[in-house]
């Protein structure tokens, strides 16, 4: 398999490629590119968008490759597009193309913003083949070089009925913090990168004289967002999320920890942080036998209680994880809760390396995505909106991963599936 540096490269002559495909009609349509590489990274074969007029970039490529009767099972497929799902009578969508040749890795570059087709290509070649992401500086060149066709599929919305748009945390966290008599008359302000300190600074400010002591303030806004993600997340089921799906995340937890020498995960010391109510610790933590489980939310707990009898219920943050001893666990596991509201990313990541033993290991993820309708819609919500960005959980994986490198974790690295982003490494000296 070819280094981070050559895969680079080849993504990088895969947009080069896009960037000739010619327009076959006065339509708008999507600038494709598609390489095809050996494992030593050497190009066999390219093709773009409209080199031969109403054939895909990926069909021409694979075309190419079926005409040189070269054998694709040791090959690397780069596409700058999402493949197609579907196409017109007596046409064989490119997904499946994929498929049938033999391909078992392929990296995937710009999803279709068509609402209904993003993510569907992805999806149907998971099933199948080894999927990756172009990193998200090279996607947004992507969408660059696309602007116009970008432009004819805004970003996809989720409905004012899904559970994640109606029942948003800085809006409980609101309504808490007034009924407890902190004088807001705005909207808590929210962002990516804002954390709970931000929100004491705010409801200092709104206590003007100062109406609590400070360290009032703190537990105020602490209890705000326990109570908040207690209300949304306490009775959360799969039903509007990905992993209704199926089991696909647990595999790729099993996966990326036996890849780092930790198949017998169970038997060991692990923490999970973020564990909710539970219901991902079904199948994947049943059996684990020095369990601790973290989370902020008194009801979830007692609910991840019944579900993990064997485990140890701790109540605390991420960013604190009071009774931990340091150096104590030989896994820590996080699974979608990096991504959270007013969630201190930095802190939290301190927390685990003091308390991660030296060569022990780390799995976080950041969710993204959601299932709306049945269709799965990649990417993040923007804080106190209803808009998914289909870039927002890379970019703070990356940040993640950043951290993790500058904290002097080893073994770094990153994994992508239908709706996750997992980012694990070891502890090193």
């Amino acid at each position: 398999m070819p280094n981070d540096e050559v895969i680079s490269g080849l993504m990088r002559a895969a947009i080069e490629e896009a960037k000739q495909s010619k327009s076959e009609d006065l339509g708008i349509h999507p600038k494709v590119g598609a390489i095809i590489a050996d494992q030593n990274g050497n190009i066999l074969h390219r093709a773009h968008r409209g080199e031969d007029p109403g054939c895909h970039a990926e069909f021409l490529c694979l075309e190419k490759a079926k005409e040189a009767r070269q054998n694709l099972e040791e090959c690397i497929f780069f596409v700058t597009l999402e493949p197609c799902t579907a196409r017109g009578p007596d046409k064989k969508a490119c997904s499946r193309r994929i498929i049938e040749s033999g391909l078992k890795k392929v990296y995937i570059g710009m999803l279709d913003p068509n609402p209904a087709i993003c993510g569907r290509g992805e999806t149907q070649l998971r099933y199948y083949v080894d999927v990756e992401r172009f990193p998200s500086n090279l996607v947004k060149e992507i969408e660059e070089i696309n602007k116009d066709f970008m432009e004819l599929h805004k970003t996809a919305h989720l409905s004012e009925e899904s559970l994640y748009v109606r029942m948003q945390i800085h809006q409980i966290m609101r309504d808490y913090l007034v009924r407890k008599g902190v004088p807001l008359s705005e909207d808590l302000p929210v962002g990516v990168d804002l954390v709970t300190a931000d929100i004491v600074r705010v409801c200092e400010a709104a206590c003007t004289p100062p109406a609590t002591k400070g360290l009032e303030i703190n537990e105020l806004v602490e209890q705000a967002r326990e109570e908040a993600f207690d209300k949304k997340y306490t009775d959360r089921n799969y039903e509007d999320d990905g992993r209704g799906l199926g089991d696909y995340w647990k595999n790729s937890v099993r996966s990326i920890l036996t890849e780092m020498g930790a198949s017998d995960f169970t038997k060991r010391k692990i923490i999970v942080v973020g564990i909710g109510n539970g219901l991902e610790g079904k199948g994947l933590y049943a059996d684990c036998q020095k369990l601790i489980a973290v989370d902020i939310g008194e009801r979830s707990l007692q609910k991840a209680a019944k579900i993990l009898p064997l485990a140890k219920m701790l109540k605390a943050p991420a960013e604190n994880l009071k009774g931990i001893s340091s150096s104590s666990q030989d896994v820590y596991i996080s699974l979608r809760t990096y991504q959270s509201t007013y969630f201190d990313r930095q802190a939290a990541l301190r927390e685990v390396y003091r308390v991660v033993r030296q060569g022990g290991i780390v799995l976080i993820s950041i969710a993204n995505g959601f299932l709306e309708q049945g269709s799965l819609i990649p990417g993040l919500l923007i804080p106190g909106t209803a808009v998914v960005d289909r870039d927002l959980g890379f970019q703070i994986a990356t940040q993640v991963r950043s951290r993790m490198s500058l904290l002097r974790f080893e073994e770094i690295g990153v994994r992508t599936s239908l709706d996750e982003i997992y980012i694990y490494g070891r502890r090193g000296k």
